[in-house]
């Protein structure tokens, strides 16, 4: 991370051309996609299961998780690369292959179909950003950094969650230690 001109804190650069709406979803029993099978579509696929999505994992190759996943009935895999057509009916869709030009189809159609669609390597061009969540009962706390600084939104998330386990201040000092550059 780039440190300051004065040096007392880190800079985090927000392009301005791009406005993102926050909003929550309801996914329960919704159609959603994930292309890819390793540990960043597994990442992704666990925060979509864990809103009560029905999901389908398009991959020729999955991680054992996701294995133990389609055994235990969580979710559905379709055994082979991606294609045209695995997006028809799917509510949200999430490429997280580590091929970019399939994650370029999958986004493409995604857009065709209007499908809200996440691109795991491309999250300042995306269309959905998926933020950082902190669940605690009936709340749900969201960060993001728009898709450009996701490990921001990672390490925010973590101090959260600790703060609301411990009680400390760690969160607010993180957040007070960035001195926001509009201009990047």
């Amino acid at each position: 991370m780039a440190k300051s001109e004065s040096g007392t804190g880190r800079r985090i650069g927000i392009r301005a051309q791009r406005t993102l709406f926050m909003g929550a979803f309801d996914l329960t029993n919704r159609h959603c996609v994930v292309v890819g099978g390793g540990m960043v579509a597994l990442r992704k696929l666990n925060k979509l299961l864990d809103a009560g999505a029905d999901v389908t994992v398009v991959s020729p190759e999955v991680v054992e998780p996701m294995i133990e996943l389609e055994k235990m009935g969580r979710v559905k895999w379709r055994d082979r690369p991606y294609q045209d057509g695995d997006l028809s009916g799917a509510w949200m869709v999430v490429a997280a292959t580590n091929c970019r030009d399939v994650n370029q189809r999958v986004a493409e159609e995604a857009e065709r179909l209007r499908v809200w669609c996440n691109v795991a390597d491309d999250g300042a061009s995306t269309p959905w950003a998926m933020p950082a969540i902190v669940r605690r009962g009936g709340i749900l706390i969201a960060l993001s950094s728009g898709g450009h600084h996701p490990g921001v939104a990672k390490a925010l998330r973590e101090e959260l969650e600790s703060d609301l386990q411990s009680g400390s201040n760690q969160f607010i000092r993180h957040l007070q230690s960035f001195e926001w550059n509009e201009e990047e």
